[in-house]
């Protein structure tokens, strides 16, 4: 008989040392979250003992079949299936098929058209407070600390807003931050910004590019491509799990690296639906949700991020990491606009200062985990605050 969830939470841990450094001599390991999403990694979960009908969750994308970030969660979805003994299902409703998934994630999700779907706080920033300090610049370096990070903070900064939306939160991933693109030379200094229209969506990210000197031009996602081929912004800043989606690697001459903000990709789930469920799938469900945000973040964000900038060095694209005092002018720029982000939430009586403080902590105790090491954080317990 299998054995009740959390008995032998620590003998699972320790095996999950074990398969993370099981390939042979001379083999590239497979990760855990690839381990995982493969079915090779021993069942650790709530025994399964609903017997009803199999119960459908409607999930709308404003992704398109095949897109790489898409197959990571229908791998996810298999394994969801197979955990719950065919009692628990994701039905992937594309390229907003159901509702709009962007800037009406919010929207479908509370009033039921779907029961789960991307819900962005910065494309809908209305009532969002704290959270969007998460766009602030030089705050993360990889996806799977970052991710990890927002899902530990999430219960005691970002629920209240969340909530109010009408909504339960579900998950969060969040992009690697973001590089400087352009069509000729490379951003060497602070200075060659000046005057530049630089892609910038969203006040944080706008007040930071004005504070460097640059134009801060919004692109929409579908722009992404042609506004940098046609020249409406003459420096594109996207993420490195962008190249390859948007094909930059088509357009681009040059990339410095800045490590600037980063977007959070955030999703919602219908809380009539969530309430709904019998108590063994629900527990499942919740486990489910952190082991496919840490696979998303691993293998799409920081994975397709690498793929992404090999693309570039076959192009002949030159990469340019910025000195470090060159590094510093960049900092201390946008110092005045992250001051002016805390003492306007702290005038509210938010504890900004303290939030962002917690934040590059965490991120600090994070980093210093590798990647196997952070999936196990999400394996065999639920983050608190998350689904309470």
């Amino acid at each position: 008989m299998r054995p009740k969830f959390g008995r032998l939470a620590a003998f699972a841990s320790a095996s999950l040392l074990v398969l993370a450094m099981s390939a042979p001599s001379g083999v590239s390991a497979k990760s855990l979250a690839e381990k995982w999403l493969d079915g090779e990694l021993p069942y650790e979960g709530p025994e399964i003992t609903y017997d009803g009908p199999t119960i459908n969750i409607r999930f709308s994308t404003f992704l398109g079949q095949g897109s790489p970030i898409i197959t990571v969660t229908e791998r996810a979805i298999e394994r969801l299936r197979q955990e719950s003994k065919g009692k628990l299902n994701v039905q992937v409703f594309y390229n907003n098929s159901l509702h709009d998934s962007q800037r009406g994630g919010f929207e479908g999700v509370a009033g039921g058209i779907s029961q789960m779907a991307t819900c962005y706080s910065w494309i809908n920033p209305g009532g969002f407070t704290l959270q969007l300090g998460l766009q602030l610049p030089f705050l993360f370096n990889r996806s799977t600390v970052g991710s990890h990070t927002i899902m530990q903070l999430y219960g005691k900064y970002f629920k209240e807003d969340y909530e109010a939306k009408g909504v339960l939160f579900a998950r969060s991933t969040i992009t690697p931050p973001q590089q400087l693109l352009t069509r000729g030379e490379p951003i060497r200094t602070l200075k060659d910004l000046s005057g530049k229209r630089m892609m910038a969506s969203g006040d944080i990210a706008t007040n930071v590019t004005s504070a460097f000197g640059a134009v801060p031009v919004p692109l929409t996602v579908a722009e992404y491509y042609s506004g940098f081929q046609q020249g409406v912004v003459d420096v594109m800043v996207l993420h490195d799990a962008g190249l390859r989606q948007f094909r930059m690697n088509e357009i681009t001459k040059a990339r410095t690296v800045t490590n600037l903000w980063a977007n959070p990709i955030e999703y919602c789930m219908n809380a009539e639906f969530y309430n709904g469920l019998p108590e063994d799938l629900k527990k499942l469900f919740q486990l489910w949700l952190q082991r496919l945000n840490h696979a998303e973040a691993e293998i799409y964000f920081d994975g397709i991020a690498a793929l992404g900038r090999e693309d570039l060095k076959a192009a002949g694209v030159v990469t340019y990491d910025l000195p470090e005092e060159e590094m510093a002018k960049f900092k201390a720029a946008a110092e005045p606009v992250i001051e002016d982000w805390i003492k306007a939430q702290e005038a509210q009586g938010r504890p900004a200062r303290q939030f962002i403080e917690e934040l590059k902590a965490k991120v600090a105790e994070l980093d210093a985990k590798s990647d196997d090491e952070l999936f196990q954080l999400s394996w065999d317990k639920v983050y608190e605050g998350l689904y309470d």
